[in-house]
């Protein structure tokens, strides 16, 4: 399942690029991307970047930008 967040995010060359900070409810995360890879659904073809981060409290978080729809999601 999956949850709409946003997300302050470093563009370099292309759009969105990588996670810097997560809001999540009432809380503000300044995180580090751990991993990061693509993937693509192979019936919809619909691509999402996918990141495994940890924030400054050692907690780790699944997020993924969806190229379609534009938003940030993260995995619950």
């Amino acid at each position: 399942m999956f949850r709409r967040i946003k997300v302050r995010e470093y563009s370099g060359g292309r759009s969105s690029e990588r996670p810097q900070v997560l809001f999540i409810d009432d809380e503000v995360l300044v995180v580090e991307v751990i991993e990061s890879w693509l993937e693509e659904d192979s019936i919809f073809r619909k691509r999402k970047r996918v990141f495994r981060v940890r924030d400054t409290l050692d907690r780790n978080y699944r997020v993924h930008y969806d190229y379609e729809t534009g938003q940030w999601y993260l995995k619950i």
